[in-house]
C-alpha cells in the first residue's frame, strides 16, 4: 500500500495514543479510498450515516455535524475498523 503523505499522517494520528479528538472527517473518508475502499450512504433515511467497505470489512459511522472533526469514540471506531481491514500504520526504523 503505497501512500501519500497525507494518508499516512492521517493513519498514524487515528492510531495515536491517548485517542485524539482533533481528526478531520474528510481526511478519515480520504484515507478510506486510498487505501483501496469505498462509501455508500445505507439508504435514504440514514441521515448522516456512511458506511465504509474495505478489504471485505464493513463499517458504519457517524459523519459529525455541524462541526468537521471526530469525536474520539468516533476516531475509536476508525481505528477498530482500520486494523480489522489489515490497515495499520508501519513502524518505521
Amino acid at each position: 500500500m503505497a501512500l501519500g503523505r497525507k494518508h499516512r499522517r492521517t493513519l498514524q494520528r487515528i492510531f495515536e495514543e491517548p485517542t485524539r479528538p482533533d481528526i478531520a472527517w474528510a481526511d478519515f473518508e480520504a484515507l478510506v479510498v486510498g487505501v483501496g475502499g469505498e462509501w455508500r450512504k445505507p439508504g435514504c433515511t440514514a441521515g448522516s450515516r456512511r458506511r465504509a467497505i474495505l478489504n471485505d470489512v464493513k463499517g458504519q459511522f457517524h459523519r459529525p455535524h455541524p462541526g468537521s472533526t471526530m469525536e474520539k469514540g468516533s476516531v475509536e471506531a476508525a481505528r477498530f475498523f482500520l486494523r480489522n481491514a489489515g490497515v495499520t500504520p508501519k513502524e518505521e526504523k
